[in-house]
């Protein structure tokens, strides 16, 4: 059962009206006052309340829609309350009698079957039951009775300044089945508790054996389930937890068709619907195969950067599934297999619905959702309406709703403004709303002859506290069950620029000659990596940070601690600090701190010793060559000095001995053979002169 409260307050003292609100559960009770309570008034059963009468399909997570001829078809189960009443009341009528102890009733009846239940409804700001819920049963097949009672109304009053209640109206819901074969028949609710007669046609239908062997066959992707679900959930990556979520379940390559890769991109829709995320934690991915009642056969799970990559943006709203070699997956039946790819997102559990659409690629080529249609892209809805528990619900139809949240964590904010011009021609007039706790803002309701006259125009006049304002306005059109826009928010950014010193000690130094890392400590991974400049100036890109605290990196030059070509690097990082704070608006500001107050790397060069040997060859013509029989100088070019005198070996070799190079340059020599252009004992000298460079470098 679920129900919701709402109280208006009348401050007669202060001679105004004073308004305080209570959101019980869904969708909505309100008390306005002008009868002071007292102990004296003896409580009533209040008569001819209930409004409207909705069936809700718990197992599709919507209204019931009745058949062509207005009959409800309701599916028998013995096992579980498959489907709720929705119950809309209006107390309006007892304006100024309502007291604590009222009561109204609600009679399910035969053939349907109850449960025995009783709960509390408790304002979560005040911590009062301000209402009981009695649900009791007459036995199975034979209906039963829902009592609702005011109470505790003195205690709410008090905690919330308030002294006065008046005019109740909205919604609550309770269980039921049906669980015998039953024919065409009409239930009547009674009339001493509807304001106006209110009658259903049901009859009963067994559950069936499905039979889906031809879909299986021509489907190659479908998107299932996502019916709002009660189940405590935490994800550290989305840094959240809740009590509700929609399970969805992807089923891919149904009919077992063989593909190298496939591709599954997944998004959850913003325009028209509310704000919600994937929960990262729960994706799951098995390969199997379905039969003909989709039942999931011989189901082996598959382990990301093994079997599958995927990728997920900023904000969990958008992820994209790879699975490569898809084929070499095969089910126990010998085909290729199929997937089922199962996840989570979070539920605002506010009434409003979420959008998602999903797409396939195989083999590069975009997928059909079946082969005997064209549509590649598939996009659900589901009702994010919670029909038990305790959370508000949003009335949305004629109005604007907006939703204000955070660009990248989709958290709602409170505080923004927003100016609602209605068209040109309509009677409702310029307003202004602001996002409650829940980051929500509504209009008004407006008519529909307003409506029809055009486009309504937002602006955002007032960002959220540490958020840009974005006052580009912005057109809606408003139907029968209103708009629903989520308005992003980027957080106001403080900049920072690290930097550091390189010197280097032995020579000149060269722009672009070393290189950095910058580090972040968090993650351990590079940032950055920059070189110096011919100053020794590193300078890495700003940072941008847009939320207070203390981040730390550490800068690293490339190659530290080793030595390569005479410079020896240095050893030790940088540390870096980046304390952001706000001030009382919200605005941000970085400042920069270095460990040590020390931001040099120092380097040192010293060129390394190298030699090169020269060498020359000596001929003889008319007899043989001796060993040592002739003579060579090599002379330094630079000044002229002679450096060595060696003679040849016996297969004419002439080698000098290695010249040894402290400093890089270039280095000139001459060799020449003594005597030469001379002739001795019959030998005449050849008088070439062999000119040599020898070039040194780091």
């Amino acid at each position: 059962m679920h129900y919701s409260i709402n109280f208006n307050h009348l401050e007669r003292k202060v001679m105004k009206f004073k308004k305080l609100w209570l959101y019980i559960l869904t969708p909505l009770l309100v008390l306005l006052g002008s009868a002071v309570l007292t102990n004296t008034v003896q409580a009533k059963e209040l008569q001819h309340v209930i409004t409207n009468v909705q069936m809700w399909d718990v197992d599709n997570g919507g209204v019931k829609k009745p058949n062509a001829d207005g009959t409800y078809e309701l599916t028998m189960n013995n096992d579980y309350p498959n489907y709720k009443y929705m119950v809309d009341f209006d107390l309006s009528n007892y304006n100024g009698k309502l007291e604590e102890g009222d009561t109204f009733t609600f009679t399910i009846p035969a053939p349907l079957t109850v449960e025995n239940k009783t709960f509390d409804i408790t304002d979560k700001s005040t911590g009062v039951a301000v209402a009981s819920a009695n649900v009791v049963s007459s036995g199975k097949n034979a209906g039963g009775k829902v009592t609702m009672t005011l109470q505790n109304l003195k205690a709410y009053l008090a905690k919330k300044g308030g002294t006065q209640v008046n005019d109740v109206s909205g919604t609550f819901y309770t269980g039921f089945s049906i669980r015998q074969d039953t024919s065409k028949t009409t239930i009547t609710y009674p009339t001493t508790e509807t304001k106006d007669k209110i009658t259903h046609v049901i009859k009963s239908k067994k559950p069936s054996t499905p039979d889906y062997g031809n879909e299986v066959g021509v489907t190659n992707f479908a998107k299932v389930n996502g019916i709002i679900t009660k189940e405590h959930w935490e994800s550290k990556l989305l840094n959240k937890s809740g009590e509700y979520h929609h399970p969805f379940i992807i089923r891919v390559n149904d009919r077992q068709a063989s593909y190298n890769t496939l591709e599954i991109h997944d998004s959850i829709l913003e325009d028209g619907y509310s704000p919600a995320q994937f929960v990262p934690e729960s994706l799951e991915i098995k390969y199997g195969y379905y039969d003909k009642r989709y039942s999931f056969h011989d189901e082996k799970p598959m382990k990301e950067g093994v079997d599958y990559t995927v990728e997920w943006n900023d904000s969990y709203t958008d992820f994209k599934i790879k699975i490569s070699n898809a084929s070499s997956k095969k089910a126990s039946n010998g085909k290729p297999a199929s997937f089922r790819i199962t996840y989570k997102t979070t539920a605002p559990g506010d009434g409003t619905k979420i959008g998602n659409s999903a797409e396939v690629k195989g083999d590069d080529v975009p997928l059909s959702s079946r082969t005997d249609e064209t549509k590649t892209k598939l996009i659900v809805s589901r009702n994010s309406q919670i029909t038990d528990g305790g959370t508000i619900q949003l009335k949305t139809g004629y109005r604007i709703t907006l939703y204000k949240v955070d660009e990248k964590t989709l958290d709602r904010l409170v505080g923004a403004k927003f100016k609602i011009t209605p068209p040109s021609g309509a009677t409702a007039t310029e307003e202004t709303v602001t996002t409650n706790a829940d980051g929500v803002a509504q209009s008004s309701v407006y008519s529909e002859d307003d409506v029809k006259k055009g486009n309504f125009t937002v602006t955002e006049i007032e960002a959220p506290k540490g958020y840009e304002l974005d006052s580009t306005p912005f057109e809606v059109t408003v139907g029968k069950d209103g708009v629903i826009k989520t308005v992003k928010n980027k957080r106001t950014s403080a900049k920072a620029q690290l930097s550091a010193i390189k010197k280097l000690t032995g020579r000149a130094m060269k722009a672009g000659e070393f290189e950095f890392d910058l580090f972040d400590d968090k993650t351990n991974k590079v940032v950055e990596t920059v070189t110096n400049d011919q100053d020794g100036n590193i300078k890495f890109t700003e940072l941008s940070f847009d939320q207070e605290g203390e981040y730390t990196y550490h800068i690293v030059e490339k190659k530290a601690n080793t030595t390569e070509k005479g410079v020896t690097y240095d050893a030790n990082p940088v540390g870096v600090t980046v304390t952001v704070t706000a001030d009382s608006e919200g605005k941000l500001a970085a400042a920069v701190s270095y460990e040590s107050d020390d931001k040099t790397f120092e380097n040192t060069y010293a060129a390394e010793k190298t030699s090169a040997s020269l060498e020359v060859t000596k001929k003889l013509t008319g007899r043989e060559l001796k060993a040592d029989e002739f003579e060579f100088v090599l002379k330094n070019d630079a000044d002229g000095s002679e450096l060595q005198k060696v003679k040849n070996t016996a297969d004419g070799k002439v080698t000098f001995a290695p010249i040894e190079y402290t400093k890089a340059g270039t280095y000139n020599y001459t060799i020449v053979e003594t005597n030469a252009g001379k002739t001795v004992d019959g030998v005449t000298y050849d008088n070439l002169e062999v000119k040599v460079k020898v070039e040194v470098t780091d």
